[in-house]
């Protein structure tokens, strides 16, 4: 018994540092280069940390990290300020839906919808490069999908 409350326990422990991380880079998107580069990579050390004993976690960090490649695609500050609404929105949500579970599910669907209907009323329009934030949209599904396959393991 006091084995399966320790395996839980850094299981939740682990899922906390994945949280961080998500967190982090979403809060990155409005911070100096530096100091989000350097965030990001203590979050990282904690999450590789984590992985060692939790590998299940694995598909779920490597969607995280898949899911804000959008630092790397969308260069212009003017427009990550028009859509700062919605990604301060996903960045909580996804962050409860990460730690609480199925019961958070709806809720991180309605963004994504949010964050599709700013992509299809204004940012398809405005991008020079639409296609980056279809990438974004795609990784948010993916996370979703891994975030909802873990809790079915966990109590299925």
């Amino acid at each position: 018994m006091l084995i399966g409350w320790y395996k839980k326990f850094f299981f939740y422990r682990a899922l906390r540092s994945v949280a961080s991380l998500q967190r982090t880079f979403f809060l990155c998107y409005f911070e100096e280069e530096v100091d989000r580069e350097k965030k990001i990579h203590q979050q990282r050390k904690k999450v590789s940390l984590a992985l060692q004993k939790n590998p299940e976690l694995t598909p779920l960090v490597d969607s995280v990290f898949s899911l804000h490649q959008l630092r790397h695609r969308f260069k212009d500050a003017a427009l990550l300020e028009a859509c700062s609404r919605e990604l301060k929105a996903l960045n909580k949500t996804s962050i409860d839906f990460l730690l609480g579970g199925k019961s958070y599910a709806k809720n991180f669907s309605d963004k994504i919808n949010d964050v599709e209907s700013l992509y299809n009323n204004t940012l398809r329009v405005v991008l020079p490069d639409p296609a980056i934030f279809l990438f974004f949209i795609q990784d948010l599904y993916a996370f979703q999908e891994e975030v909802e396959k873990l809790y079915a393991k966990k109590t299925g």
